[in-house]
């Protein structure tokens, strides 16, 4: 019998744990990571970016976001989207030409409301793994080896 409260007493300390550590941890982040593409030029990495609509042919898990602002081939600011998400944000592309290639520059800024997703995403994860992981999305969908920019 006491066994059970035994279990019941650390399910209460560690979510009790998680929930302390989400209040300590900063609700908002912004994230940024460049990625240098040496043969996809800027005019294809554009249309890969732009077609929002498309995101999910080239990578499986990428959130829904909407079209905000754009600077024709240099810069385009979505909003991601969806009522269930626990994180909240905008993304910020900006491409520039480099000698054969492109630079492809994604900034993430946002905010986390629930206080578990938070704490997990800040001490385990980061929140730059999602970025990282779009990024290598789609220079695998251009065709090449994903290569952080100097």
């Amino acid at each position: 019998m006491y066994w059970i409260l035994v279990v019941m007493g650390g399910i209460v300390a560690v979510v009790g744990a998680l929930l302390v550590g989400g209040l300590l941890s900063s609700p908002s982040y912004r994230v940024s990571r460049t990625l240098l593409l040496r043969t996809t030029p800027v005019e294809r990495v554009w249309a890969l970016v732009r077609t929002v609509d498309a995101y999910h042919a080239w990578h499986a898990n990428a959130p829904y976001v909407e079209w905000v602002a754009e600077q024709p081939l240099t810069a385009l600011s979505l909003a991601l989207r969806g009522d269930d998400m626990a994180l909240r944000g905008s993304w910020t592309w900006s491409l520039s030409p480099v000698e054969r290639g492109s630079s492809v520059t994604l900034v993430e800024a946002g905010h986390s409301g629930n206080l578990i997703v938070r704490f997990v995403r800040t001490q385990f994860f980061g929140f730059g793994a999602g970025v990282d992981d779009i990024l290598q999305a789609l220079a695998t969908a251009c065709g090449e080896a994903a290569a952080a920019a100097p």
